[in-house]
């Protein structure tokens, strides 16, 4: 899937750039740190927290967040779902070096070794440098880059995960008119790369009504049932 590289905006200070300026800016940024937008509401400041880089695949697909290093794996996971992944209750693990931190950590028949809980505070597995992955749904899966930018400048409320910045939505034109697209056939392609749609387009699609999803800001987009946040 070809999508153009995105821009996006520092939801404290309203800078705007690429991922990598943002990278740079965010670790320095002074602005106050904006509420838990998961919580809803403002805790006692503890520490000033890990910035952590998420990249979707494709790469124009980013975030960073702010996370309290009392929070657990298994917050950063609910939010992971709620703001690109969820779609019907899958199973998700995270991978950081050789261990599995699993939503599910049940004994298995597999012969990999038993996966830990995601019920793990953040700053007990992870550290400025580190690299690790997280994974949704073991049907049709979808992974996620994460990394460890390094430590905030600016407290972040205790067990707090606050959206710092995130890509913009990326232009996806109509594989058949170069029209905006709002629709992705999850059944064919185009000249071997993804089936997007503009209304008109869709709307005569020969594979039918029930095979389109929206387009939506999301690296899950066209995948099992995902029709965007919320949905």
């Amino acid at each position: 899937m070809r999508i153009p590289t995105t821009r996006g905006t520092c939801e404290r200070c309203g800078t705007s750039g690429t991922r990598g300026v943002l990278r740079r800016h965010l670790a320095v940024c002074s602005a106050p740190m904006p509420e838990d937008s998961r919580r809803g509401r403002r805790r006692p400041a503890a520490a000033p927290g890990l910035l952590i880089e998420v990249v979707g695949r494709p790469k124009a697909y980013w975030l960073f967040l702010g996370v309290a290093h009392d929070a657990k794996l298994s917050d950063l996971d609910a939010w992971l779902r709620a703001i690109w992944l969820e779609c019907c209750d899958h199973l998700s693990e995270f991978v950081i070096g050789p261990t599995r931190y699993s939503s599910d950590p049940s004994p298995t028949f597999s012969l990999r070794a038993r996966p830990q809980s995601t019920h793990i505070g953040v700053g007990k597995v992870l550290r400025p440098g580190v690299a690790f992955q997280h994974h949704y749904d073991f049907g049709s899966t979808t992974v996620v880059d994460l990394s460890v930018v390094g430590e905030l400048i600016v407290p972040v409320a205790s067990q707090a995960i606050v959206l710092l910045a995130s890509n913009d939505a990326p232009e996806i034109l109509c594989s058949q008119c170069a029209e905006p697209a709002v629709k992705l056939c999850a059944e064919c392609d185009a000249d071997g790369e993804a089936c997007f749609l503009c209304e008109s387009c869709s709307s005569r699609h020969q594979c039918g009504d029930e095979v389109l999803r929206p387009v939506v800001n999301s690296p899950r987009m066209g995948v099992c049932g995902y029709n965007g946040p919320g949905a």
